[in-house]
């Protein structure tokens, strides 16, 4: 018993002895926090916002009602509705190497262009048919199908949708920016 005791006590002392000297030495070197205000571009960032990919920033769906004939004498007659979705935004991966600088506390930001983002935004599932009479080859139902991809590329070329597209591009990257820490923000055009 009386072994166990000495080692008890000799445990404790050099647990103590130990926390002396931590104490000590804390006290002595000191912990000091330097605030740097100077944002500093890493290529860090640039890499990971590249690896969102593809960044959307308007996605719109449309639809379009396309309608043919055929015949002479007694007419054959196809309307049908076509929906789609269009997604506008950037692809990321395009973007150059150099589309985020900094100087001094100001980012400079030069974005890729907006554009579709799926060239084939075309809903075929969706595709109802309003009216049917006669018969129609499949050649017939693919010139209908790209008369319908034609006129909602036009309607949205009509209504600004890429224009929108690129505004809302600019703010949504400004709040990306701004959350990094990032406070002046200036677009290239």
């Amino acid at each position: 018993m009386k072994k166990f005791n000495k080692l008890l006590i000799a445990t404790v002392l050099i647990a103590a002895i130990t926390y002396l000297f931590a104490l000590r030495r804390c006290a002595q070197e000191g912990i000091e926090i330097e605030r740097n205000e100077e944002i500093k571009s890493t290529p860090n960032i640039v890499t990971e916002v590249k690896k969102i990919g593809k960044w959307e920033f308007l996605s719109i769906k449309i639809e379009e009602l396309v309608d043919t004939t055929k015949g002479v004498l007694f007419k054959d007659k196809l309307s049908a509705i076509y929906h789609g979705t269009l997604r506008y935004g950037i692809d990321c991966s395009k973007a150059e190497s150099d589309w985020f600088t900094q100087s001094g506390d100001t980012v400079y930001a030069r974005l890729p262009e907006v554009s579709l983002l799926d060239d084939y935004f075309l809903d075929e599932a969706a595709t109802t048919t309003v009216f049917a009479s006669g018969s129609f080859t499949s050649d017939d139902r693919r010139d209908m199908r790209e008369r319908a991809i034609k006129r909602m590329l036009e309607k949205s070329e009509k209504m600004r949708y890429k224009e929108t597209a690129q505004e809302n591009a600019k703010e949504q990257i400004t709040i990306f920016l701004q959350q990094l820490g990032i406070k002046n923000i200036v677009f290239m055009d």
